[in-house]
């Protein structure tokens, strides 16, 4: 029996993060939404383009959602929607014989990259619990220093050596990702490079899921805000938006709800 990874992402993009591990290994790749965000113009034809260079095979779910309907199922806490593609994922584990999956981890960053994570996590124990099989879990940090651990100081569970051919491609993809993409993503990358420095990105890192790293966030957030609920609130506040999307009255249901867990205040 043929031993799979599979990568799951909340948004096209994230991919190029692990560009050298995708290039050696070639896992099945997941995507849940289009990339359109708040502008509307998806990028899944991008990363589809990437992947299909890499000869790397795209699973059932790949950019089927725009940000915007994501962003309603979270606000309406969708229970039903989230628990199908928790199980589509399950299946897909199943179905390709995934031992390795590796997911979005949970930063505070963006709503999506932490229900990602949460909808990894719980496909996983739905796969194992239901079919007896081990698989390993891992997350990739997508705010901050790449080689730096979401939860803390934990060393990488994996580290990724690129050859300095495959560097080159990577930057070469990169640089002409974002220039198809546009200004705002150009200047995100160009911002990580100018504050971590380039060369930090030549290698990649894997980090293992922590079993109890919903229960940390939810301390943490509990504390301070994640970003994206301040974002939000800023929006509604200036008018730009009329809802906001908070950890407390939406993500952390969806996601407890995923694992089988009690929220805990």
């Amino acid at each position: 029996m043929n031993k799979r990874s599979l990568l799951l992402i909340g948004h096209p993009g994230h991919e190029l993060l692990l560009y050298g591990w995708i290039a050696q290994t070639r896992p099945l790749v997941c995507v849940l939404t289009d990339g359109s965000g708040m502008a509307g113009t998806p990028r899944i034809a991008q990363s589809e383009a990437v992947l299909n260079g890499l000869n790397v095979e795209i699973g059932a779910i790949s950019g089927e959602h725009s940000d915007r309907e994501f962003y309603r199922h979270i606000l309406q806490c969708d229970h039903a929607f989230f628990a199908a593609l928790r199980d589509r994922i399950a299946n897909c584990i199943v179905t390709h014989n995934i031992t390795t999956v590796v997911s979005d981890a949970v930063e505070g960053y963006s709503p999506i990259h932490d229900i990602c994570e949460a909808l990894a996590r719980g496909a996983v124990m739905q796969a194992s619990r239901d079919n007896a099989i081990a698989i390993r879990h891992y997350v990739i940090p997508l705010v901050g220093n790449p080689s730096h651990a979401p939860l803390g100081d934990d060393p990488a569970a994996i580290e990724i050596e690129l050859t300095p051919a495959l560097i080159a491609e990577k930057r070469s993809t990169i640089a002409e990702y974002a220039r198809q993409a546009g200004a705002q993503l150009m200047g995100e990358i160009q911002s990580a490079y100018d504050r971590y420095g380039i060369t930090t990105f030549d290698r990649e890192y894997l980090f293992a899921a922590s079993d109890c790293g919903w229960l940390v966030w939810q301390q943490r957030f509990n504390v301070q805000a994640p970003h994206y609920e301040l974002l939000g609130k800023a929006h509604v506040g200036s008018g730009r938006d009329q809802y906001a999307i908070s950890y407390t009255d939406h993500v952390a249901p969806i996601s407890q709800r995923l694992l089988g867990v009690p929220c805990v205040s």
